[in-house]
């Protein structure tokens, strides 16, 4: 009679013992297999590290063998015990990074005359054209390897290759273009590297300018110009930053040209770079500061007051002792205490009237300015 008959779930093929039992030694195969499989794959892969680190050690030995027979014939050619010719040939048969090796050595072992010498021989290998060519690959590690090149044995015809690749979007090559600036301290470079540098975030900003300041006579026309007519105000903030740490006169005019400024950001810039100019305009520009809506902007031209040791600023200082916002009456009440004997009376003439808030705060200053001559003193003596 049939199972489905009797009330019985029909019966699967395979579903006996015979199907269990085939079903038991697949599951048995893959235990086997799969393990294999995974041990294999460990296998290879250990051997593709283990051969790709004997692969760069013979690398880098070669490259270190070809740097020392290269730099040897390059020295010989200085001292004219070589023809120029087997040296090229000797050189065009080097690998990129050996000769860039050789040329860092060329540019610390040799003296200055030497130098100019190897680097010229070193321009007119096909590596220094490849490298050339490498500064417009679209490959970003070619551009670095363009970029330290140039670092070397850049000269000022190639400042067209240095700026395309300061502007880079990769920020290695950024940073490694922009040191090529100081083998060629051309206007055009430094430009460059200048607007790069306001453009970028502050750590690599820090970077780049610290790169710019010996060329301070060279920065004043480009800087100038920037505070002129830059719209952006970050930009333009770091640029006066920047001007104040460099503090050539001439910016001066640049910077107070700003104090009127909407952003707050860029008067804010003015009222700290002001500080670092004390001569009268700044600071009768640092006065009508001190009246600003932003209380940033109060604080930071109190302090530049104190700082430019402004005197005919006392009056407008003692004022700012009553803002509504403490920093400002804070930095007010430090730069009296830094206009000497005029500025602690006015401080001690604020005690005297006994108004709570403000006496007290006088009362903190003048207990901070002492603590600190105290410590001079100690120091001086320790000294």
């Amino acid at each position: 009679m049939p199972a489905a008959l009797l009330g019985q779930p029909p019966r699967c093929a395979g579903a006996g013992p015979a199907g269990r039992l085939r079903g038991t030694g697949m599951g048995h195969d893959l235990l086997v297999i799969v393990p294999l499989v995974q041990a294999s794959a460990v296998l290879l892969l250990l051997t593709l590290m283990t051969a790709l680190r004997i692969a760069r050690m013979k690398l880098a030995q070669r490259v270190e063998r070809e740097q020392r027979a290269a730099f040897e014939v390059v020295h010989k050619w200085v001292a004219g015990r070589a023809p120029e010719r087997e040296v090229l040939a000797v050189l065009d048969s080097c690998l990129d990074d050996a000769l860039t090796r050789v040329a860092r050595r060329v540019s610390t072992e040799l003296p200055a005359a030497q130098w100019e010498a190897a680097v010229s021989l070193l321009r007119r290998t096909r590596w220094f054209a490849r490298m050339c060519r490498y500064a417009r690959s679209r490959l970003w590690w070619r551009r670095l390897d363009a970029a330290r090149c140039l670092y070397e044995v850049g000269r000022p015809s190639d400042a067209d290759l240095a700026v395309a690749l300061i502007g880079d979007r990769n920020a290695t090559v950024r940073i490694v273009a922009a040191r090529i600036v100081r083998r060629v301290a051309s206007p055009r470079l430094i430009r460059a590297v200048l607007e790069e540098a306001l453009r970028s975030e502050p750590v690599l900003q820090s970077y780049l300018l610290g790169l710019l300041k010996p060329y301070g006579t060279l920065l004043v026309e480009p800087l100038v110009d920037i505070a002129r007519r830059e719209t952006d105000h970050e930009m333009l903030a770091a640029a006066i930053r920047f001007m104040a740490e460099i503090q050539d006169p001439a910016f001066a005019e640049a910077i107070r040209a700003r104090a009127c400024d909407e952003r707050a950001s860029v008067r804010l810039a003015v009222a700290a770079a002001l500080g670092r100019f004390p001569d009268k305009d700044s600071r009768a520009t640092l006065v009508a500061l001190l009246g600003d809506q932003d209380w940033r902007v109060r604080a930071e031209a109190a302090g530049s007051l104190g700082d430019a040791v402004a005197l005919e600023a006392i009056d407008a200082l003692r004022e700012r002792l009553h803002d509504e916002e403490f920093p400002v009456r804070l930095k007010a009440a430090l730069a009296l205490c830094q206009l000497g004997r005029r500025g602690l009376e006015c401080l001690l003439e604020t005690i005297r009237k006994d108004r709570a808030r403000d006496a007290e705060l006088a009362r903190y200053v003048l207990r901070f300015q002492n603590r600190a001559r105290i410590e001079k003193a100690r120091a001086a003596l320790g000294g």
